[in-house]
């Protein structure tokens, strides 16, 4: 049977979380959560109760008032799962810069997204559709090579021999800008260009999980 996996962002209550589990088919239950939830009892409720349907709760622990962290781990856990089936998203619980990181995880890789309370609310998340998709293949190319606080012609030189035009380098940079996935600075006398919060996509380790 194909997976579907579950990944709730886990706070102070099990509340939302078992709201999640109610409310959306999941046949495998990953938390998020910081690492203080290994000492309470909220935590210990969930993990019997999906034991008891013969289920095991995956947690990802992250600091959860670091965003960037945040979204890092859930993507490649997104990313992860998606090998093996479907994965939706609840973001209900936890602060709300980790359901922030969350949400953004889902929209960049375009799986359903809930937040589950006393209500159930479908977030306009589209199904299938990834945040890359919107940009042309001259954006993703800029996009491959921008790094960290590069001028333009630092891009223009990257992409010297990948047949793309100052020009329409520059048109990119412009259409990055416009959607909020770069900014410019001023430093020096230069217009340093940096991802904006929450697109920085860091090569680092994959996320660990622990049972």
């Amino acid at each position: 049977m194909p997976t579907r996996t579950l990944i709730c962002t886990f706070g102070f209550t099990e509340r939302k979380t078992l709201a999640a589990m109610r409310s959306i088919s999941y046949n495998r239950l990953v938390l998020v959560a910081g690492k203080d939830v290994l000492e309470r009892k909220e935590l210990r409720l969930l993990v019997e109760l999906e034991s008891k349907g013969g289920g095991v709760i995956d947690t990802i622990f992250v600091d959860v008032f670091d965003f960037e962290g945040c979204y890092r781990l859930i993507n490649e856990t997104i990313r992860e799962r998606m090998k093996n089936g479907e994965v939706v998203l609840n973001i209900s619980g936890g602060t709300k810069i980790l359901a922030d990181a969350a949400i953004l995880a889902a929209f960049q890789n375009g799986v359903e997204a809930y937040h589950c309370d006393e209500r159930v609310i479908r977030l306009p998340v589209l199904r299938g559709v990834k945040f890359e998709d919107s940009f042309s293949s001259s954006d993703r190319k800029v996009l491959d090579v921008l790094g960290e606080g590069d001028t333009t012609k630092d891009v223009v030189r990257k992409l010297e021999n990948q047949g793309l035009s100052e020009a329409a380098i520059r048109t990119s940079l412009r259409n990055l800008e416009k959607v909020g996935v770069v900014k410019p600075r001023l430093e020096g006398g230069l217009a340093r260009i940096y991802m904006t919060e929450g697109h920085r996509m860091k090569r680092t380790q994959p996320a660990s999980g622990l049972r």
